[in-house]
């Protein structure tokens, strides 16, 4: 193809004689100038000067075009928390979690997808549109990144432990068992009269006060016992009813001297008399005897040694009592050594066993020591309520299996303790037997049962039954001087 007056192979041919002009020629540039002057002949095709193809006009090359370098403006996307964890630093459960919560809000909020880039037809090429930027909402206030953190890890532990907190509930009431005495569901003797009969409906239906028939809805009777080591003598009896639905507590202790329908014997060798004589049936040989001065069977009971007074009180962290006297005693045969001063103080395990068992500075003996020892529960019970809750539990529930004789399962203790906690102090009573505790027979200290004021507080603090209990379902022995004795209708 021939240039500016003619060339071959593209060097100028212009003339014999005559070097090719540098770029820079004037007599070159001139030629560009009459080549790009419109008023100038047109040159024959041939003689054109070579023009770069035209990507437009040519025909499409098979293989895949490249990517246009046309910039693309990207899609503006709805502001996501950063979610860099720094993992030198963070803990790697605590970091998935963040993960994990950061990757739902993400899904959740669908950021815009860029769009496709159309193909153009073949043979045609046109500018590419300017991207069409969608509206954008107004941005939130952003947290910054810690605070959004933060906010996520405290959510998810909150999470954590309200699910902790519902599953241990759910097991809890799953394990807390009312104790079952469906079978105890009459008095010890019928009375003559119809009002005895405490035996449920022919329907099935439970009891209830109108009919004046069955038991009472809620109410469980027990017996708390304090077991001598020494002597095997129980000296410590107490026979209670808890009232769930009306929320009373009522305890009655037992003098250890009263004397029962057994002969000569004092309540307080029931246990020693079956241990020894009915070859270990110590505890049913005092529920029997129980039963005799109750007219009903007790539902529950605790046969508690000193051991387990001892770690009881320490596993709650001591007791808070007001020591009525100074207590000094010595007792070698026993190894039983008490030195406490008096004056409020918290006592440990061991002092307050000490303090349970002291008798002999009282006036009036072993009612002298009821009293303290009713006076030290209810501290006990009042400092438990105040706290509205029992310290150690686990623990109190641990030393009460491994160290008392019960027919209540742990899951029965844990009901009565949660029971118990809803009580009002005012709604707990302590009381003592009534009868004469000055009688005595052969020389021997006893304590007379009073039938009459006897039965009444039976029927107003602890009988289960809206049946009352009358004469006819105790068997009591009793006296006046010692010498000649009375029974009621019962024995």
């Amino acid at each position: 193809m021939k240039l500016f007056g003619g060339s071959k192979n593209g060097k100028h041919t212009g003339g014999a004689g005559h070097p090719e002009p540098s770029r820079y020629d004037p007599d070159a540039t001139a030629g560009f100038a009459a080549v790009e002057d419109p008023q100038s002949a047109p040159q024959p095709p041939a003689e054109q000067p070579p023009v770069r193809p035209d990507p437009v006009s040519q025909p499409p090359v098979q293989e895949e075009p490249p990517v246009p370098e046309t910039p693309v403006q990207a899609p503006v996307e709805e502001p996501v928390p950063s979610m860099t964890v720094d993992k030198d630093k963070e803990d790697g459960f605590i970091n998935s979690i963040v993960e994990a919560v950061g990757l739902a809000e993400q899904q959740g909020a669908e950021p815009s997808k860029p769009e496709k880039t159309k193909k153009e037809p073949k043979g045609k090429r046109s500018d590419p549109a300017p991207a069409v930027t969608p509206p954008v909402p107004p941005e939130a206030p952003k947290k910054s990144g810690k605070g959004k953190k933060a906010a996520i890890i405290a959510g998810s532990v909150v999470g954590v432990i309200l699910l902790i907190v519902v599953a241990a509930l759910f097991v809890m009431k799953m394990w807390i068992t009312a104790p079952d005495f469906s079978d105890n569901d009459t008095l010890a003797t019928p009375t003559p009269t119809p009002s005895a009969d405490v035996t449920a409906e022919p329907d099935g239906e439970a009891p209830d006060e109108e009919t004046g028939t069955g038991r009472k809805k809620g109410c469980y009777t027990f017996a708390i016992v304090g077991a001598d080591v020494a002597s095997g003598n129980t000296d410590t009896i107490m026979v209670g009813r808890l009232d769930t639905k009306e929320g009373t507590l009522n305890v009655i202790s037992i003098p250890r001297d009263t004397l029962m329908n057994y002969g000569t014997s004092k309540i307080n060798a029931a246990y020693a008399i079956g241990e020894n004589k009915e070859k270990g049936k110590g505890v049913e040989n005092l529920l029997k005897e129980l039963k005799k001065l109750v007219g009903f069977e007790i539902d529950s009971y605790a046969v508690v040694n000193t051991k387990a007074v001892a770690e009881l009180v320490d596993a709650i962290g001591g007791v808070e009592y007001d020591v009525p006297v100074d207590m000094i005693y010595d007792d070698p045969y026993q190894d039983l050594h008490i030195n406490i001063r008096k004056g409020v103080q918290t006592l440990n395990g061991e002092d307050a066993v000490k303090v349970l068992r002291y008798r002999h500075g009282y006036a009036d003996g072993d009612i002298g020591r009821i009293n303290v020892q009713q006076d030290f529960l209810m501290s006990l019970a009042r400092q438990m309520l105040s706290l509205g809750n029992i310290p150690n539990l686990s623990k109190v529930i641990q030393v009460y299996e491994d160290n008392v004789t019960t027919n209540l399962s742990s899951g029965n203790v844990l009901f009565y303790a949660t029971e118990f906690l809803k009580l009002k102090a005012e709604n707990i009573h302590f009381m003592t037997l009534p009868g004469n505790t000055n009688g005595s027979i052969n020389g021997i200290s006893y304590v007379f049962i009073d039938v009459d004021a006897w039965l009444e507080m039976i029927n107003e603090y602890l009988n289960p039954f809206y049946a009352e209990v009358t004469s006819a379902n105790v068997s009591i022995k009793t006296s006046t001087d010692g010498v000649s004795f009375t029974y009621t209708e019962g024995a």
